[in-house]
């Protein structure tokens, strides 16, 4: 006789494991190589969902330890901000947060993040896996 024995996996205990190793590596990163985390957020569509999220972004950066700073733009001015952003060695990270309010240029846009800065991986040559994609994986 098989006896199969099953766990029921909890979401909310599953994100708050991730978010504890999270904050684990973020304060091994500060105390031993006195790197301090920080994140930009380049924002360039006024709406209030966008903004929901960005806030939902920010809030999690704050558990674990890690600066967001929100870039509110003009789309036009997104060359300027990222190329400001990407040699700005106390920024670690940007996200592009889309959609854009003009998503035709999606791509162009996308492709000003330093590929070593792109933590959504979506600029070419990014060193990062896509986030979407590796959680649809998963």
């Amino acid at each position: 006789m098989l006896i199969t024995v099953m766990k029921l996996l909890s979401g909310s205990d599953l994100a708050g494991f991730i978010k504890e190793r999270q904050a684990h590596q973020v304060r091994s990163l500060v105390q031993s190589i006195k790197i301090y985390p920080k994140l930009a957020i380049v924002v360039a569509n006024d709406n209030p969902v966008i903004d929901t999220y960005i806030k939902l972004k920010q809030k999690y950066g704050e558990d674990i330890g890690v600066k967001v700073e929100i870039h509110k733009i003009d789309q036009q001015d997104a060359k300027e901000e990222i190329t400001q952003l990407n040699s700005d060695d106390s920024v670690h990270g940007i996200i592009v947060q889309l959609p854009l309010k003009n998503v035709d240029q999606t791509d162009e846009i996308l492709g000003l993040v330093n590929p070593q800065k792109d933590v959504d991986g979506l600029a070419p040559n990014t060193k990062y896996d896509a986030a979407t994609a590796m959680a649809i994986n998963w």
